[in-house]
Protein backbone atom coordinates (compact mmCIF):
# COMPACT_ATOMS: atom_id res chain seq x y z
CA UNK A 1 0.00 0.00 0.00
CA UNK A 2 1.41 3.35 -0.74
CA UNK A 3 1.02 6.03 1.39
CA UNK A 4 -1.97 8.20 0.46
CA UNK A 5 -4.08 11.16 2.08
CA UNK A 6 -5.63 9.11 4.47
CA UNK A 7 -3.34 6.81 6.18
CA UNK A 8 -0.90 9.82 6.13
CA UNK A 9 -3.47 11.60 8.42
CA UNK A 10 -4.12 8.35 10.76
CA UNK A 11 -0.36 8.13 11.46
CA UNK A 12 -0.35 12.10 12.41
CA UNK A 13 -3.04 11.34 14.56
CA UNK A 14 -5.31 13.84 12.31
CA UNK A 15 -7.68 12.16 11.13
CA UNK A 16 -11.42 12.03 11.86
CA UNK A 17 -14.39 10.13 11.36
CA UNK A 18 -17.74 12.20 9.76
CA UNK A 19 -21.65 11.63 10.44
CA UNK A 20 -23.24 11.29 7.15
CA UNK A 21 -26.76 9.85 9.15
CA UNK A 22 -26.19 6.32 7.07
CA UNK A 23 -26.31 3.38 9.31
CA UNK A 24 -25.20 0.05 8.62
CA UNK A 25 -23.00 -2.82 9.87
CA UNK A 26 -19.47 -4.40 9.48
CA UNK A 27 -17.51 -7.52 9.94
CA UNK A 28 -13.81 -7.04 10.34
CA UNK A 29 -11.55 -10.33 9.74
CA UNK A 30 -7.86 -10.30 10.50
CA UNK A 31 -6.20 -12.23 7.93
CA UNK A 32 -2.71 -11.25 8.67
CA UNK A 33 -0.40 -13.27 11.31
CA UNK A 34 -0.46 -10.55 14.04
CA UNK A 35 -2.70 -9.89 16.81
CA UNK A 36 -3.94 -6.61 16.62
CA UNK A 37 -5.58 -3.75 18.43
CA UNK A 38 -8.93 -2.56 16.40
CA UNK A 39 -10.05 1.31 17.11
CA UNK A 40 -12.77 3.85 15.87
CA UNK A 41 -11.64 6.91 15.22
CA UNK A 42 -14.24 9.19 16.50
CA UNK A 43 -15.60 12.71 15.47
CA UNK A 44 -13.13 14.33 17.51
CA UNK A 45 -10.32 12.67 15.58
CA UNK A 46 -9.70 10.25 19.27
CA UNK A 47 -9.03 6.57 19.46
CA UNK A 48 -11.69 4.70 20.85
CA UNK A 49 -11.51 1.53 22.13
CA UNK A 50 -13.72 -0.83 24.34
CA UNK A 51 -14.27 -0.06 27.99
CA UNK A 52 -14.82 -3.83 29.60
CA UNK A 53 -16.86 -2.34 32.33
CA UNK A 54 -19.68 -0.66 29.94
CA UNK A 55 -19.13 -2.72 27.30
CA UNK A 56 -19.08 0.31 25.05
CA UNK A 57 -16.31 2.48 22.73
CA UNK A 58 -14.90 5.25 24.77
CA UNK A 59 -11.60 7.32 24.11
CA UNK A 60 -8.50 6.27 26.35
CA UNK A 61 -9.04 2.67 26.10
CA UNK A 62 -7.50 -0.36 24.51
CA UNK A 63 -8.94 -1.62 21.25
CA UNK A 64 -10.34 -4.17 20.84
CA UNK A 65 -8.06 -7.75 20.13
CA UNK A 66 -8.54 -9.10 17.07
CA UNK A 67 -6.30 -12.76 16.53
CA UNK A 68 -5.26 -14.05 13.61
CA UNK A 69 -8.13 -15.04 11.71
CA UNK A 70 -10.94 -13.81 14.27
CA UNK A 71 -13.53 -11.53 13.18
CA UNK A 72 -15.78 -8.37 14.61
CA UNK A 73 -18.95 -7.52 14.04
CA UNK A 74 -20.21 -3.77 14.49
CA UNK A 75 -23.34 -2.39 14.28
CA UNK A 76 -24.45 1.18 14.91
CA UNK A 77 -21.52 2.24 12.29
CA UNK A 78 -21.93 5.30 9.60
CA UNK A 79 -20.47 4.63 6.41
CA UNK A 80 -17.79 7.75 6.93
CA UNK A 81 -16.37 6.19 9.55
CA UNK A 82 -12.84 4.91 9.49
CA UNK A 83 -11.37 2.69 11.95
CA UNK A 84 -7.92 2.11 12.50
CA UNK A 85 -5.57 -1.77 13.50
CA UNK A 86 -2.47 -0.96 15.41
CA UNK A 87 -0.40 -4.50 16.78
CA UNK A 88 -1.27 -5.78 20.12
CA UNK A 89 2.45 -6.50 21.22
CA UNK A 90 4.10 -2.55 20.20
CA UNK A 91 1.19 -0.48 19.18
CA UNK A 92 2.68 0.21 16.03
CA UNK A 93 0.15 1.41 13.04
CA UNK A 94 -1.03 -1.48 10.81
CA UNK A 95 -3.94 -0.03 8.75
CA UNK A 96 -7.02 2.12 8.37
CA UNK A 97 -9.99 1.54 6.67
CA UNK A 98 -13.91 2.49 6.93
CA UNK A 99 -17.25 0.96 5.36
CA UNK A 100 -17.90 2.70 2.17
CA UNK A 101 -20.97 0.21 1.67
CA UNK A 102 -24.11 -1.81 3.60
CA UNK A 103 -22.89 -4.25 5.34
CA UNK A 104 -19.23 -4.30 4.61
CA UNK A 105 -16.99 -7.17 5.17
CA UNK A 106 -13.53 -5.71 5.95
CA UNK A 107 -10.43 -8.76 5.63
CA UNK A 108 -7.12 -6.69 7.08
CA UNK A 109 -4.30 -8.53 5.14
CA UNK A 110 -0.73 -7.44 4.33
CA UNK A 111 -1.92 -5.62 1.51
CA UNK A 112 -3.18 -3.04 3.61
CA UNK A 113 0.51 -2.58 5.15
CA UNK A 114 2.51 0.14 4.13
CA UNK A 115 5.17 0.16 1.59
CA UNK A 116 8.61 -0.18 3.29
CA UNK A 117 10.36 2.83 2.95
CA UNK A 118 6.96 4.88 2.73
CA UNK A 119 5.99 5.71 5.99
CA UNK A 120 5.47 9.30 5.56
CA UNK A 121 7.88 12.65 6.72
CA UNK A 122 10.18 12.77 9.62
CA UNK A 123 8.45 14.29 12.87
CA UNK A 124 7.85 18.58 12.35
CA UNK A 125 9.10 20.70 15.45
CA UNK A 126 6.64 23.11 16.61
CA UNK A 127 6.46 26.24 19.04
CA UNK A 128 5.31 23.82 21.71
CA UNK A 129 7.60 20.45 21.44
CA UNK A 130 10.72 22.15 19.83
CA UNK A 131 12.58 18.77 20.16
CA UNK A 132 10.25 16.38 18.83
CA UNK A 133 10.36 12.71 19.82
CA UNK A 134 11.08 9.49 17.09
CA UNK A 135 8.45 9.16 14.74
CA UNK A 136 5.63 6.36 15.27
CA UNK A 137 6.27 2.86 14.19
CA UNK A 138 4.75 1.54 11.38
CA UNK A 139 3.95 -2.29 10.25
CA UNK A 140 5.22 -2.47 7.01
CA UNK A 141 5.46 -6.23 6.96
CA UNK A 142 4.28 -9.43 8.34
CA UNK A 143 4.87 -13.29 7.19
CA UNK A 144 4.57 -16.88 8.29
CA UNK A 145 7.77 -18.97 9.21
CA UNK A 146 8.59 -22.51 10.32
CA UNK A 147 7.15 -23.77 13.22
CA UNK A 148 3.57 -21.77 13.68
CA UNK A 149 6.29 -18.64 14.07
CA UNK A 150 5.57 -15.48 12.23
CA UNK A 151 7.88 -12.44 11.85
CA UNK A 152 6.88 -8.50 11.77
CA UNK A 153 8.56 -5.67 10.20
CA UNK A 154 8.40 -2.14 12.06
CA UNK A 155 10.01 1.15 10.01
CA UNK A 156 9.78 4.76 12.02
CA UNK A 157 11.83 7.94 12.29
CA UNK A 158 14.66 7.97 14.96
CA UNK A 159 16.28 10.88 15.86
CA UNK A 160 19.89 11.40 15.70
CA UNK A 161 22.65 12.83 18.46
CA UNK A 162 23.84 14.52 15.75
CA UNK A 163 21.14 16.95 16.00
CA UNK A 164 21.98 20.69 16.87
CA UNK A 165 20.97 23.85 17.95
CA UNK A 166 22.97 27.47 17.52
CA UNK A 167 21.95 30.61 19.21
CA UNK A 168 22.44 34.09 17.69
CA UNK A 169 26.32 34.55 16.69
CA UNK A 170 27.24 31.05 17.90
CA UNK A 171 29.90 29.04 16.21
CA UNK A 172 29.92 25.14 16.78
CA UNK A 173 31.64 22.17 15.57
CA UNK A 174 29.23 19.15 15.06
CA UNK A 175 30.68 15.50 15.63
CA UNK A 176 28.37 13.75 12.87
CA UNK A 177 28.46 9.73 13.24
CA UNK A 178 26.70 7.58 10.47
CA UNK A 179 25.32 4.46 11.20
CA UNK A 180 23.87 1.96 8.89
CA UNK A 181 23.82 -2.11 9.57
CA UNK A 182 22.18 -3.96 13.27
CA UNK A 183 21.76 -1.97 15.96
CA UNK A 184 20.30 -3.59 18.72
CA UNK A 185 19.62 -7.19 19.43
CA UNK A 186 17.29 -9.33 21.65
CA UNK A 187 20.01 -12.00 22.17
CA UNK A 188 22.82 -13.77 19.79
CA UNK A 189 23.27 -14.53 16.34
CA UNK A 190 22.04 -18.43 17.12
CA UNK A 191 19.62 -17.77 18.96
CA UNK A 192 18.02 -14.92 16.64
CA UNK A 193 18.52 -17.02 13.28
CA UNK A 194 17.86 -20.07 14.97
CA UNK A 195 14.28 -18.38 16.12
CA UNK A 196 13.65 -18.42 11.80
CA UNK A 197 14.96 -22.45 11.60
CA UNK A 198 18.10 -21.06 10.14
CA UNK A 199 21.97 -21.98 10.72
CA UNK A 200 23.43 -19.83 12.87
CA UNK A 201 26.93 -20.95 11.30
CA UNK A 202 25.64 -19.22 7.73
CA UNK A 203 25.56 -15.67 9.72
CA UNK A 204 22.60 -13.57 8.80
CA UNK A 205 22.37 -14.04 5.38
CA UNK A 206 20.04 -17.30 5.98
CA UNK A 207 18.36 -15.10 8.39
CA UNK A 208 17.67 -12.15 5.77
CA UNK A 209 16.72 -14.88 3.23
CA UNK A 210 14.14 -16.53 5.15
CA UNK A 211 12.39 -13.16 6.77
CA UNK A 212 12.69 -11.60 3.19
CA UNK A 213 10.84 -14.73 1.26
CA UNK A 214 8.44 -14.67 4.11
CA UNK A 215 7.40 -10.79 4.26
CA UNK A 216 7.26 -10.80 0.58
CA UNK A 217 4.53 -13.61 0.31
CA UNK A 218 2.18 -10.87 1.90
CA UNK A 219 3.37 -8.03 0.70
CA UNK A 220 2.02 -5.29 -2.00
CA UNK A 221 5.83 -4.99 -3.05
CA UNK A 222 9.02 -7.58 -2.56
CA UNK A 223 10.31 -7.02 0.86
CA UNK A 224 14.39 -6.32 0.80
CA UNK A 225 15.37 -6.96 4.35
CA UNK A 226 19.41 -7.25 4.82
CA UNK A 227 20.63 -7.60 8.44
CA UNK A 228 24.57 -7.46 8.56
CA UNK A 229 27.14 -6.10 11.03
CA UNK A 230 26.94 -2.67 12.21
CA UNK A 231 29.37 0.52 9.80
CA UNK A 232 30.16 3.70 11.78
CA UNK A 233 31.64 6.31 9.85
CA UNK A 234 32.63 9.78 11.64
CA UNK A 235 32.88 13.43 9.96
CA UNK A 236 33.01 16.70 11.88
CA UNK A 237 31.63 20.35 10.40
CA UNK A 238 31.87 23.59 11.55
CA UNK A 239 28.75 25.92 11.73
CA UNK A 240 28.21 29.69 12.23
CA UNK A 241 24.81 31.57 13.10
CA UNK A 242 25.66 35.32 12.27
CA UNK A 243 21.42 35.89 12.13
CA UNK A 244 20.14 37.60 14.88
CA UNK A 245 17.60 34.16 15.58
CA UNK A 246 18.41 30.59 16.80
CA UNK A 247 18.50 27.97 14.44
CA UNK A 248 17.52 24.68 14.88
CA UNK A 249 18.64 21.36 12.36
CA UNK A 250 17.49 18.31 12.94
CA UNK A 251 19.11 14.63 11.36
CA UNK A 252 16.51 11.75 11.12
CA UNK A 253 17.53 7.61 10.13
CA UNK A 254 14.96 4.95 9.29
CA UNK A 255 15.30 2.14 11.77
CA UNK A 256 13.95 -1.18 10.72
CA UNK A 257 12.82 -3.88 13.20
CA UNK A 258 12.27 -7.27 12.55
CA UNK A 259 10.49 -9.18 15.67
CA UNK A 260 9.95 -13.29 15.40
CA UNK A 261 6.95 -14.88 17.70
CA UNK A 262 5.24 -18.10 18.54
CA UNK A 263 2.06 -18.94 17.27
CA UNK A 264 0.75 -17.33 20.55
CA UNK A 265 2.25 -13.75 19.54
CA UNK A 266 5.02 -13.97 22.07
CA UNK A 267 8.22 -12.38 20.78
CA UNK A 268 11.28 -14.87 20.26
CA UNK A 269 13.81 -12.42 18.79
CA UNK A 270 14.03 -9.07 17.62
CA UNK A 271 16.91 -7.22 15.29
CA UNK A 272 17.20 -3.48 15.14
CA UNK A 273 18.99 -2.41 11.83
CA UNK A 274 19.99 1.32 10.71
CA UNK A 275 19.47 2.62 6.97
CA UNK A 276 20.97 5.46 5.60
CA UNK A 277 21.46 8.14 4.14
CA UNK A 278 20.24 10.35 6.80
CA UNK A 279 17.37 12.79 6.49
CA UNK A 280 18.46 16.52 7.29
CA UNK A 281 15.51 18.66 8.63
CA UNK A 282 16.32 22.63 8.89
CA UNK A 283 17.97 24.65 9.28
CA UNK A 284 15.14 26.68 10.04
CA UNK A 285 14.74 29.27 12.60
CA UNK A 286 13.49 28.76 16.23
CA UNK A 287 10.88 31.64 16.18
CA UNK A 288 9.34 30.40 13.39
CA UNK A 289 8.45 27.16 14.18
CA UNK A 290 4.35 26.87 14.49
CA UNK A 291 2.58 26.30 17.69
CA UNK A 292 0.50 23.79 17.95
CA UNK A 293 -3.69 23.87 17.36
CA UNK A 294 -4.99 23.93 20.94
CA UNK A 295 -6.75 20.33 21.05
CA UNK A 296 -9.66 21.08 23.13
CA UNK A 297 -10.77 23.79 20.12
CA UNK A 298 -10.82 20.47 17.23
CA UNK A 299 -12.49 17.92 19.93
CA UNK A 300 -16.21 17.76 18.87
CA UNK A 301 -19.01 16.81 21.06
CA UNK A 302 -18.44 12.47 22.65
CA UNK A 303 -21.61 11.11 20.92
CA UNK A 304 -24.34 8.67 22.98
CA UNK A 305 -24.72 6.60 19.66
CA UNK A 306 -21.05 5.16 19.19
CA UNK A 307 -20.41 2.05 17.19
CA UNK A 308 -20.92 -1.30 18.95
CA UNK A 309 -19.34 -3.96 18.98
CA UNK A 310 -21.84 -7.37 18.57
CA UNK A 311 -19.73 -10.34 18.58
CA UNK A 312 -15.86 -11.30 18.25
CA UNK A 313 -15.76 -14.50 16.33
CA UNK A 314 -12.51 -16.83 17.30
CA UNK A 315 -10.53 -17.91 14.11
CA UNK A 316 -12.24 -21.21 12.65
CA UNK A 317 -10.24 -24.24 13.93
CA UNK A 318 -8.56 -25.19 11.09
CA UNK A 319 -6.83 -21.46 10.77
CA UNK A 320 -5.87 -21.86 14.47
CA UNK A 321 -3.96 -25.40 13.92
CA UNK A 322 -2.75 -24.56 10.82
Amino acid sequence: MRMNDTYRDAVSGTLKSTDNGSRTNMTVTNGTPVHLLVYWVGLDGLLYGRNKRTRKLAPGYPGQVLDPGATITWNNIDRSYYFVAKVGYSGAFAAVWRADRDNAAVTVTGRDLLDPDDIGETPVPTGSMIIPPNGPRILVGAGVLQKDRFVTREQFWQRLPNSYSLAAGEEKVVNYTQTQGMQDSSSDAKTVTGSVSTSASAGWGPFSASVNASLSKSSTKTQQVTVSTQTTSFTSNSYSNESAHGWLCLYWQLADTLTVFDETGTPLSSVVSATGPSVVWGPVKIDNLEEDPDPTALRAEIRDDVPEIVSVRPAPEQLRSA
